[in-house]
């Protein structure tokens, strides 16, 4: 479980839970980590009728009774949710007080597997004639056992197995009734109280059924649901391979995560569409001006490779418009508050490590502010920044290396260049407009 632990990726494609959540609040929060790109994911919960009793075993060690009924009450809602054949989206949605409007979400397990509807209503009376005539006493393990015709111990000394409904589900496995005992519970047909043993009772609904004065009908799945790639990632797997690979060797010069360069998304938009120039990298979601100056070019120079080692494949950039992507229209990037206070504490005299120590950042942000006030035509004392020496070996490092990477700078120069120096010399070797690698 690594939940709360600072996961921050926009690009999570799966969250699987292995084991029952808790609470409701707490599978939606942690499922809200996948997918935060845009980009399609999938949540996969495993979900089994033994969760019930490890997870009550540990409600049971509550010693206070209020907090043991609500340890018990999530529980329960959270058992409905994983057993109940209704729209996934449509049960989170109620429990936060929403309705989903639709009737299928197109997206959950329930709403895209094939579902039959199935009469359960004989088998439910079977189990609800069980829970009265055992006097509405007992727990869903002693129910089921004696609708199964269970030889126990228990069962003689209660003489339940001389009521009628005795053995009477005895021709199917344990495990469906408890299955349907969980159904029943989603449904409000049954309910069960909160106490430290708690027993099962029928509501109102439950006796209606009993009864006969109503069936019971349910969705059930016809089969198992196998996870594919998801259609909307219709794109060029081995160009997205070398592309990630470039990612990574920009993000490591830049010494920031892989997703700060470009989102899998956007990685998509390249594999889709092949783009070959400026213009059209930038009708890719997620590449604009600053990002293509920043890393656009080594990105365009593996696609070119690529379209030149693969000469079967078309560019499909001309099928790419603005209003595709709705961008706006472009405007000049307005330098932040943030940028501003980093450059007023700087004319006030501050280094980098004084003003990151005052402002309580990491020296890499306040090299960024920098960077982005030295591209921006805003001038700034850059001696104070980079004393010449160390300025004059990394541009010679740059120009001759004819790449925009930190990575190479700071190796070349033996160590006796930071990642952090490079980054400013770069900015200013790109401010002067006169080099293009």
């Amino acid at each position: 479980i690594a939940f709360g632990m600072g996961i921050d990726k926009s690009n999570v494609r799966f969250v699987i839970h292995a084991d029952l959540p808790k609470n409701i609040e707490g599978y939606y929060q942690e499922t809200g980590r996948a997918g935060r790109d845009g980009v399609p994911a999938d949540c996969v919960l495993f979900y089994s009728n033994r969760d019930i009793p490890k997870i009550r075993y540990f409600i049971n060690q509550i010693p206070g009774d209020k907090e043991r009924a609500v340890a018990s009450e999530n529980l329960r809602q959270m058992v409905n949710f994983a057993s109940h054949n209704l729209c996934r989206r449509k049960q989170l949605l109620r429990f936060f007080n929403e309705e989903y409007p639709g009737d299928n979400c197109a997206t959950c397990d329930i709403c895209t597997d094939p579902t039959e509807e199935v009469d359960i209503t004989v088998d439910a009376q079977i189990l609800m004639s069980a829970i009265l005539r055992t006097g509405q006493n007992f727990g869903v393990k002693h129910i089921v056992d004696v609708v199964t015709g269970a030889k126990t111990k228990r069962i003689r000394a209660l003489r339940h197995d001389q009521i009628k409904t005795y053995g009477a589900g005895k021709k199917k496995r344990k495990g469906h009734w408890v299955s349907l005992s969980d159904e029943l519970f989603a449904l409000g047909i049954i309910q069960q109280s909160g106490d430290k043993f708690p027993v099962v009772t029928l509501t109102q609904k439950g006796s209606d059924i009993l009864y006969g004065q109503t069936r019971l009908t349910v969705s059930r799945k016809e089969s198992s649901r196998i996870l594919a790639k998801s259609d909307a990632a219709n794109y060029d797997d081995t160009l997205f391979e070398r592309l990630r690979s470039v990612r990574k060797e920009v993000a490591e010069s830049h010494n920031v995560p892989p997703f700060i360069i470009f989102s899998d998304k956007t990685l998509h938009g390249m594999c889709s569409y092949y783009p070959t120039s400026e213009s059209d990298m930038k009708k890719i979601t997620g590449v604009g001006d600053m990002k293509f100056q920043r890393y656009g070019d080594a990105f365009l120079g593996e696609i070119k490779q690529y379209l030149y080692e693969n000469p079967d494949i078309t560019p499909a950039t001309a099928q790419l418009s603005d209003t595709d992507h709705e961008r706006k229209p472009a405007r000049k990037k307005k330098i932040g508050e943030s940028v501003e206070a980093t450059r007023a504490l700087f004319e006030q005299g501050l280094s980098i490590e004084d003003i990151a120590r005052a402002r309580d950042l990491t020296t890499t942000t306040i090299t960024g502010h920098f960077e982005l006030l030295i591209e921006g035509g805003r001038v700034v004392d850059v001696d104070r920044l980079v004393d010449s020496e160390k300025r004059a070996k990394s541009e010679k490092l740059f120009l001759s290396s004819r790449q925009w990477y930190l990575k190479p700078v700071v190796e070349g120069a033996g160590g006796t260049v930071s990642y952090d120096e490079a980054r400013i010399v770069r900015a200013i070797l790109k401010s002067s407009g006169d080099y293009e690698f």
